[in-house]
């Protein structure tokens, strides 16, 4: 096809002259033929999604996959944060019994 036609979004060649449509042509722009029925159009354009694939481009055991994966980097995401929040408590309690102050902030929970 063409540079600025995208087989992918829809656009279309015409069955009688070969000219190349966008999708939201009902007839070819050259020769007035109609807009090929859309078995025709899966036939020729092999971007289209299979029936196996759902509105979001995925199957549900692949959503299923892609869920399960986010859940576990989440899981992961939210225990390293608690342990810096930890380690940020302890160094702040050292430093308070200690009676030192950060030497940028001059707090003894750091905020820098």
């Amino acid at each position: 096809p063409p540079s600025r036609i995208h087989p992918g979004r829809g656009d279309w060649p015409c069955n009688k002259c070969g000219f190349w449509n966008y999708a939201s042509r009902e007839q070819c722009n050259e020769c007035f033929a109609p807009k090929p029925a859309k078995t025709a159009m899966e036939s020729l354009n092999p971007f289209l999604p299979r029936k196996e694939f759902t509105w979001f481009g995925m199957s549900a055991e692949m959503r299923q996959e892609k869920y399960e994966n986010d859940r576990i980097e989440t899981q992961e995401e939210s225990s390293r944060r608690k342990e810096r929040a930890e380690a940020l408590k302890e160094s702040a309690l050292v430093r308070k019994t200690a009676g030192a102050r950060c030497a940028t902030c001059h707090r003894f929970e750091c905020i820098c």
